[in-house]
């Protein structure tokens, strides 16, 4: 197995966010990560997921003519 683990600093580097972000997350367990004993660590698959997670789609509306306005 040749996975590149990421330690907590290196994914939140690498994510943009901060390291207590992602500790709590892994903490609480709404975050995807790998846990090697008490060590939490983070696979390129874990950091898709954080970022999968986040995604916000957009909401389309129906168009209103102008007329109704």
């Amino acid at each position: 197995m040749t996975a590149r683990l990421r330690s907590v600093p290196e994914a939140a580097a690498e994510l943009g966010v901060t390291v207590s972000y992602l500790k709590r997350g892994a903490a609480a367990r709404t975050i995807p990560h790998t846990r090697l004993g008490r060590v939490v660590k983070f696979s390129d698959a874990d950091l898709d997921g954080i970022v999968s997670a986040g995604a916000v789609r957009p909401v389309v509306s129906p168009l209103r003519s102008r007329r109704s306005v």
